[in-house]
């Protein structure tokens, strides 16, 4: 089921609808909160929504469960097809 869930929202994502792919992405991590996958399609669907810092934070979130953070972030900038988000774009954190 989850990994149907997580298809559907690529899919809204390519076809432009955003806001049921960001809906989607939020309901992949209140699913699987301990999946760095459900934080990656919240946080690709933020980024098409233009939404930076919510994406950084999604991922940001997802890579305190990821088994290996610095293998999951060259994953995501490798596959998303697109330039890493710039530290720059970081929001500030609290630590």
């Amino acid at each position: 089921m989850f990994d149907a869930r997580s298809m559907l929202c690529r899919i809204y994502r390519e076809q432009g609808n955003l806001e049921d792919a960001i809906r989607l992405g939020e309901e992949l991590v209140r699913l699987a909160p301990t999946s760095f996958t459900a934080y990656h399609s919240l946080a690709l669907a933020l980024r098409e929504a233009d939404r930076m810092e919510d994406a950084v934070r999604a991922l940001l979130d997802g890579l305190t469960v990821a088994a290996d953070p610095t293998a999951r972030i060259t994953a995501w900038a490798s596959t998303s097809g697109r330039a890493a988000i710039p530290h720059s774009a970081w929001p500030a954190t609290p630590w």
